[in-house]
């Protein structure tokens, strides 16, 4: 079985990294993130907690092992996870930045380009699109290989009748999205979408 590494960061980064499992501690903790090194042990992800009000939020950041530089790649509004993927090229990153709103990301390791999979998936799929203007998450489930990524496209739409909805889709590192499954269906009154 392969070992997953992930790390989640919320508001007030409250996560911790466990190899093979995704573990996030609760909001009311102030326990530090520990840094996420990449499987080939060359870069590191890690968090910056906005304590002292001078920068806009909480920001994940990378490190060049060999040389110790960082570099900021992304200030958050609101909670993050983050995933390597198995050969330590590539990682992904889910961004929950609003209470109805969460992107996903790839970015290379080396040249820190970033992928907007929902931006893919939307170009990919045009029968996805009248989703987005609703509770709409963008969600990299894991890893599939060292160059793909299981997305979830979930969530629900803000006017009646209102609809839940749930997308599955592999999305490469160059842009190539293959629909896995559509589910949508109409709002249980006794449990929530999800």
């Amino acid at each position: 079985m392969r070992s997953m590494r992930a790390f989640a960061l919320a508001v007030c980064l409250s996560a911790i990294a466990v190899p093979g499992a995704l573990v996030t501690a609760s909001a009311q903790e102030t326990s530090r993130v520990q840094p996420l090194p990449s499987p080939d042990g060359m870069h590191t992800l890690y968090g910056v907690e906005s304590l002292d009000n001078k920068t806009a939020g909480s920001q994940l950041w990378i490190r060049d092992n060999s040389t110790g530089g960082s570099r900021l790649l992304l200030t958050l509004g609101g909670s993050m996870q983050a995933f390597w993927s198995p050969d330590g090229n590539a990682f992904s990153v889910n961004d929950h930045w609003a209470s109805d709103r969460e992107s996903a990301y790839i970015y290379d390791t080396e040249t820190l380009k970033r992928q907007n999979v929902g931006e893919d998936i939307l170009a990919a799929d045009p029968e996805s699109r009248h989703f987005t203007n609703a509770h709409a998450y963008f969600h990299v489930e894991r890893w599939d290989g060292p160059a793909q990524v299981i997305v979830q496209f979930h969530g629900h739409t803000d006017e009646a009748p209102v609809r839940c909805f749930e997308f599955r889709y592999r999305v490469s590192r160059t842009g190539v999205v293959e629909k896995l499954s559509e589910r949508v269906h109409p709002l249980d009154k006794n449990r929530s979408c999800n």
